[in-house]
């Protein structure tokens, strides 16, 4: 059965690029790992700045199975949501820079969110280290056709 899809949209070639995305950030996480050779040595934890279910939790559950296959050591998801993404953050940001604790997020705790609080409880700037970008999303706004 094909996909629903709206006019001019090409379901097939999404899927195919969201996988190839997909299947080079699975490739990101491990390389940037891979010269550490006793990495990891215990449970890593992928902190996650949204609540359970939505997108962000799922790309970390498949992100962290496959780590987990590949290293042979259990990668475990902890959504950590609130004060666009500063909760996640600051927890991440108290943990000893290892590489055992990992946050997925997206923009939010470290643009935004310095905009939005007079104080926030981490330096964007300086307490974190990018390893891997994941994906974006396009927002868009849809209203019935009738309306015109």
């Amino acid at each position: 059965m094909p996909l629903p899809s709206a006019p001019g949209m090409r379901p097939r070639r999404s899927l195919l690029k969201a996988a190839l995305v997909l299947g080079a950030v699975l490739a990101v996480p491990a390389a940037a790992f891979a010269q550490a050779s006793d990495w990891p040595a215990k449970p890593v934890r992928i902190v996650v700045t949204f609540p359970p279910g939505g997108t962000s939790d799922i790309v970390a559950r498949l992100v962290g199975q496959h780590l987990t296959e590949k290293f042979g050591q259990q990668f475990l998801v902890d959504n950590r949501p609130g004060a666009g993404g500063t909760v996640a953050a600051e927890l991440v940001r108290k943990e000893a820079p290892d590489g055992y604790t990992l946050i997925l997020a997206n923009n939010a705790p470290f643009t935004i969110a310095p905009t939005q609080f007079k104080k926030i409880p981490y330096d964007p700037n300086t307490d974190f280290t990018h390893i891997a970008y994941i994906g974006a999303s396009a927002p868009g706004l849809m209203v019935q056709p009738s309306l015109g």
